[in-house]
C-alpha cells in the first residue's frame, strides 16, 4: 500500500517487481484481469507471493513509471513501457495461394462464392450460432461503448463486400489492435507453435495464419472441396473469408490468446439502396451488382482484402452512426456490433457519391 505521506511500501514494491517479470514474458501488452490471473498463478498458488493482489493495484501500477496503462471502454491493457510494440517488418511471400486469388478481376467473385457457401454452411452446422464466439472464449466489443446517433467517429475500412457489408474498426481502440498485430507478428519464430500433424485443424478451431504477409487471427470453417492442403476461414478482426495452406496455420502464442475481443464491427450506408438497373435478379432481394461493389471498394480506398494490404491506407474515414448499434450474427462467429450510418473518405459522404456515381438511390 501506499503509505500516508505517499512512500511507496515494501509490499507494493515487491508487487510492481513480480509485476514487471510477468509483463516482460507478453511485450504486446496484456488485459488487467489476465495479469491478475498469471500473478494467482504463478505467484500466489507456487507461495512465491504472500497474498494476491490488492484491490487498488491497478491505481498504484498507474504511478509506476516501468508500466503503462490504458484503459478502455470495456477493458484495461497493461504493458511496459520499455517493450512497447514494434512496427511489423515480416515480409514472407505468399506462393501458396491459390490461382483464384491471384489477381484482382477475379478476387470478388471468389469471394463471393466463398462466402455465400460458408455463411449457409456455417448457419446448417450451427444453430446456436452467437454461441460460437462465446465458445471461443472471444467477446464482441460492447454496444454501451459505441458512439452514439450523430456522433462522429474516425475509423479503419478493414474489408467490404458492398454498401451493405463494410467491416470497420474504430480508431478509438487504438492502440491495442496495434499490440495484437505485434504480438502475432511473433509467432512464426516460434517452433512450438508450428502444427506437427494438420489432423489438428478441425472446423471451429481459433489459430493464427499468414494472410498476404501479415499474420491474422483465423476461424476454421471447413476443409477445402477442391485441395485438402486448404482450409477455409475467417479472418477474425477482417471480417472476411480466406482460403489458407495448412502450412500457414499455427497455433495461438500466449501472448495472443491473452487478448480476448474481436476488434471488428459492421456497418451498412445509411439512406441508400441499388438503382433499378443495378438490381440482381430477383427484383425482390437488394443486391449489389459487381460493378457496385467494386465501386465502393475502390471508394472506401481498401481495395480488395484479398489483394491489398489495407493497414497502408492513409484516407480519413469517419462513420456517423444514424441508428443504434444492435449485434449482427451473420458471421462465423456470432456476435458482432453493427450500425446504419453515414461513411465519410476526406470528408466526402460516400453515399452521397454513390447516387451521384448512378450506383444507388
Amino acid at each position: 500500500m501506499l503509505e500516508e505521506f505517499g512512500e511507496i511500501s515494501e509490499e507494493i514494491e515487491e508487487v510492481r517487481e513480480l509485476l514487471y517479470n510477468l509483463l516482460k514474458d507478453f511485450p504486446a501488452g496484456v488485459t488487467s484481469t489476465f495479469l491478475e490471473e498469471q500473478y494467482e498463478e504463478r505467484y500466489v498458488r507456487t507461495g512465491i507471493a504472500s497474498y494476491s493482489l490488492p484491490k487498488d493495484w491497478l491505481r498504484h501500477i498507474k504511478m509506476a513509471d516501468e508500466f503503462e496503462v490504458k484503459q478502455l471502454p470495456t477493458f484495461t491493457m497493461i504493458y511496459i513501457v520499455n517493450h512497447l510494440p514494434a512496427e511489423d517488418n515480416f515480409g514472407a511471400s505468399d506462393e501458396a495461394l491459390i490461382s483464384e486469388t491471384q489477381n484482382g478481376t477475379n478476387a470478388l467473385e471468389f469471394l463471393e462464392k466463398v462466402h455465400e457457401v460458408n455463411k449457409n454452411e456455417a448457419n446448417g452446422e450451427s444453430e446456436n450460432s452467437e454461441d460460437a464466439i462465446s465458445g471461443s472464449k472471444l467477446e464482441p466489443m460492447g454496444l454501451s461503448s459505441l458512439p452514439k446517433i450523430g456522433e462522429t467517429t474516425k475509423v479503419m475500412v478493414v474489408s467490404v463486400m458492398d454498401p451493405e457489408n463494410i467491416f470497420i474498426r474504430l480508431c478509438a481502440w487504438d492502440p491495442v489492435p496495434d499490440y495484437l498485430y505485434s504480438a502475432l507478428s511473433r509467432i512464426p519464430f516460434q517452433s512450438d507453435l508450428e502444427l506437427p500433424d494438420t489432423s489438428e485443424i478441425t472446423p471451429g478451431e481459433i489459430f493464427a495464419a499468414r494472410i498476404h504477409n501479415t499474420w491474422q487471427r483465423v476461424f476454421v470453417i471447413r476443409q477445402s472441396d477442391n485441395n485438402t492442403n486448404y482450409w477455409v476461414v475467417f479472418v477474425i478482426d477482417m471480417g472476411f473469408f480466406h482460403l489458407v495452406h495448412a502450412k500457414d496455420l499455427r497455433l495461438l502464442s500466449r501472448e495472443v490468446e491473452a487478448f480476448k475481443k474481436v476488434f471488428l464491427a459492421k456497418c451498412k450506408i445509411f439512406g441508400i439502396k441499388p438503382t433499378n438497373q443495378d438490381i440482381i435478379d430477383p427484383p425482390s432481394s437488394q443486391q449489389w451488382s459487381r460493378s457496385a461493389q467494386q465501386a465502393i471498394s475502390d471508394l472506401l480506398r481498401c481495395g480488395n482484402p484479398v489483394i491489398e494490404n489495407v493497414y497502408q491506407t492513409s484516407a480519413n474515414i469517419e462513420l456517423v452512426p444514424m441508428a443504434e448499434w444492435t449485434y449482427s450474427k451473420d458471421t462465423p462467429l456470432g456476435r458482432i456490433p453493427f450500425v446504419s450510418g453515414y461513411l465519410k473518405v476526406n470528408g466526402e459522404d460516400i453515399g452521397e457519391k454513390f447516387v451521384t456515381m448512378g450506383f444507388a438511390c
